[in-house]
């Protein structure tokens, strides 16, 4: 029995030393050298982009140079057109537009104040021209009486006083020609300014809406770069006038927008094909071709001091659902072709001083060689070589191999594929606190705050800022405020008294009516015609004077209205 195991162990060790040597005698691996054609590929790394796409950027709008974005939509989210995508804190143009409104209605009541003061104007110039026609007319009745029934002294007083009262009678009319010329002109000019502020008004309202972004077409909303950030934009960002804000990309045509550097940018040609490997879909490839060289290198990130050449390479493949915005994407392109001896990299030993050389079969020292080009495998070379010359690769010992062998035990089970991922951990709803939009106010100061990392309720206080120039504005319009109302109560009580002599000289022109009325009466029972005249003529007068100090007490009262509203 003994035997019979001492016998199996021997042929087992004599087959395993058979075994080794077998391999032993196997040698290195031999290359042979051959002239070819050798390809230089580049491959670049780029992100997957739409061909088209519809960027939104912050509104211009020219009282605003920065905006806070008070909403937006997720990045990823489909939306129809129409939607609601974004909108930005509209606080400081609310404010701008209460200003405009009140220099909008200041100047609406600026024209009814014009109007009013040309209508008071008129009332007193027509009154001058009544009393100034009732003087011409009983002038021209004395200035009518036969020369023979007057002496010469009263017959020439007469006809002076006709003249003088022509001439008062002309200049009358001619202020009231002036007036009702100027009048168009004066009213014009401040309906030019409500026009202007009406036009501001609106043109403030125009804003206000363009504050609110809606999606022009339907498709998958991205949210832009925050350069500042280095990260997408977000709700809570604060960001310039006419940046980009989002795209709205049709992913029917898709490009690769490849990093190219400055050493490779020369290889490159507008219409070179392209093969384009996703990391998403290992194993395929999508034929493109170069679309168009850039003319300017950019910054490969914000800040940076490396620049680059974007490069868009278009794929041929259209309306894939594989194609998603934002893919990693490697472009792998043919740029030359030369003839040369290739050899694999295999066959090629790195000195330490990065000197490059081969061994020959038959020939015991090592051939140098210089590299003219490479690839991932293989290498076109210039040396002492010929196409019948074979290389002689590397050999592992005996020893290395046997390290080499290990038994491993056969199972069957599932295979399971995992992906492993690094990110940061973050809360799923946070509140962003920045400081508050005041107008004409860009910096803040801080007087406090609480600490980092400690814990809040609701309504603790957690930052203070400093308070000066907002208690001094503050203080500045308190006093405004105190001088309006001090000038209110002035102009209150001008009005009251203007308006006052104005309903007492009404009664008196009531009273002098009366008593022009009453002498008419005695005139026409008593008097000669040409005091009847007179009599008419002044009868008239006292009824156009109560006339013309009705309409002018209400044109001053209306004015009076409108300057107090004005003044509140």
């Amino acid at each position: 029995m003994l035997g019979r195991v001492l016998r199996s162990c021997a042929v087992t060790g004599l087959c395993l030393f058979l075994t080794l040597a077998a391999q032993d005698q196997t040698g290195p691996p031999e290359y042979p050298v051959k002239k070819a054609a050798f390809d230089k590929y580049l491959t670049f790394t780029g992100e997957l982009q739409a061909r088209q796409s519809v960027t939104i950027t912050t509104p211009d709008v020219p009282d605003l140079w920065t905006f806070r974005i008070s909403y937006l939509v997720p990045d990823g989210t489909f939306v129809n057109t129409g939607d609601l995508i974004a909108e930005f804190d509209k606080s400081e143009l609310e404010t701008k537009r209460l200003d405009r409104d009140k220099q909008r209605e200041e100047a609406r009541i600026a024209i009814a104040q014009k109007e009013a003061e040309i209508d008071t104007r008129r009332q007193d110039l027509l009154l001058n021209l009544a009393t100034a026609e009732k003087a011409l007319r009983v002038s021209e009745l004395n200035a009518q009486i036969d020369r023979s029934l007057l002496s010469t002294s009263d017959y020439e007083k007469y006809q002076l006083e006709n003249s003088k009262a022509k001439i008062e009678w002309g200049k009358a009319q001619e202020r009231l020609d002036t007036l009702e010329k100027t009048a168009k002109a004066e009213l014009d000019l401040v309906r030019l300014t409500f026009e202007h502020a009406d036009l501001e008004f609106n043109r403030l309202l125009t804003e206000i809406d363009r504050m609110a972004i809606r999606a022009p077409q339907s498709g998958m909303v991205l949210c832009a770069d925050n350069f500042q950030l280095d990260r997408k934009v977000q709700q809570g960002d604060t960001i310039f006038k006419r940046w980009p804000l989002v795209s709205i990309p049709d992913m029917r045509e898709v490009r690769v927008i490849a990093i190219v550097h400055d050493k490779d940018y020369p290889y490159l040609e507008p219409g070179l094909p392209a093969e384009v490997i996703l990391d998403s879909a290992a194993g395929k490839s999508f034929s493109a071709v170069l679309d168009a060289l850039p003319e300017v290198a950019t910054p490969l990130r914000f800040r940076s001091d490396l620049r680059v050449f974007r490069v868009p390479f278009i794929i041929k493949e259209k309306d894939t659902p594989l194609f998603k915005p934002g893919m990693t994407a490697r472009v792998r392109v043919k740029v030359a072709r030369r003839e040369g001896f290739v050899i694999p990299r295999a066959a090629v030993t790195v000195g330490s001083r990065s000197e490059l050389t081969v061994v020959k079969k038959g020939r015991s020292g090592p051939v140098p060689v210089q590299a003219l080009d490479s690839s991932d495998r293989q290498l076109i070379v210039s040396g002492d070589l010929r196409e019948s010359d074979v290389l002689v690769g590397g050999s592992r010992s005996i020893s290395q191999q046997r390290s080499q062998n290990e038994y491993l035990p056969v199972k069957r089970e599932d295979l399971v594929f995992g992906v492993s991922g690094t990110g940061l951990l973050e809360a799923e709803k946070a509140v962003e606190v920045s400081p508050p939009q005041i107008e004409e106010i860009y910096r803040f100061k801080i007087v406090s705050m609480v600490e980092e990392g400690k814990s809040v309720k609701a309504g603790d206080p957690i930052l203070s800022l400093d308070a000066t120039e907002i208690r001094k504005r503050l203080t500045d319009e308190q006093a405004s405020l105190d001088k309006v109302k001090e000038e209110l109560e002035k102009t209150t009580a001008s009005l009251d008294l203007q308006g006052k002599d104005l309903e007492l000289q009404l009664e008196e022109a009531k009273v002098q009516k009366e008593k022009a009325e009453n002498k008419l009466t005695e005139a026409r029972e008593f008097q000669s015609n040409i005091k009847v005249k007179e009599a008419e003529y002044e009868a008239e007068l006292g009824r156009k004077k109560v006339q013309f100090l009705d309409r002018k007490l209400a044109s001053v009262k209306v004015n009076s209205e409108l300057q107090l509203k004005l003044l509140q």
